[in-house]
């Protein structure tokens, strides 16, 4: 990796900081504070921001945080396609995916809580994760599209691939996490 890559990188982070932190002067009352590099959530850390009360998230569920995964290369030849999920290469881990973090982070929650995947990539037009993320900017995950059709079609294929890279005994142990989840590609 190069140093102008890595210095790239941490713009983009700081930049999404910078952005949630101005929420802070908009209605201080709302967001309590923003963290950058949070260690609360393992690969859901690089920005997170609390609130003081509970908002709805895009399920219209209180939440009390939202935290941010931001992905940046300089190289803009890639776009997020579903097995990148469970990946870990993804996001530059030897043992766990993002998918995997996220399962993880949301097994002790009580309240809810938003995970975000920030990046300037698309995603890939001819990826089945096109059709599981909402699109006109929402960035919601479309957990319900996942689980239609039967095991051979598109989405059936991807809910198998995910079950098994996870090594869930259902892919309905997939829900928990997918319906927290929020890609901004």
């Amino acid at each position: 990796m190069s140093i102008t890559s890595l210095v790239l990188g941490f713009d983009y982070q700081y930049r999404h900081f910078w952005t949630e932190a101005a929420r802070l002067l908009h209605d201080p009352r709302l967001v309590s504070k923003v963290c950058i590099e949070h260690a609360e959530h393992r690969a859901w850390d690089d920005v997170v921001t609390f609130y003081d009360r509970q908002i709805p998230d895009h399920r219209n569920r209180g939440i009390t945080a939202e935290h941010f995964q931001l992905k940046y290369r300089t190289d803009g030849s890639h776009s997020v396609e579903a097995a990148d999920l469970t990946d870990p290469d993804f996001v530059g881990a030897k043992d766990h995916s993002l998918l995997s973090r996220l399962m993880e982070a949301v097994q002790d929650i009580a309240v809810p809580k938003r995970f975000t995947l920030v990046t300037p990539w698309g995603i890939s037009g001819t990826d089945p994760l096109r059709k599981l993320v909402a699109g006109g900017g929402q960035g919601r995950f479309l957990t319900d599209r996942l689980f239609e059709g039967g095991s051979r079609s598109e989405m059936g294929r991807v809910r198998e691939a995910w079950k098994s890279d996870l090594g869930l005994a259902s892919a309905d142990d997939l829900r928990p996490g997918l319906d927290r989840l929020v890609i901004y590609a």
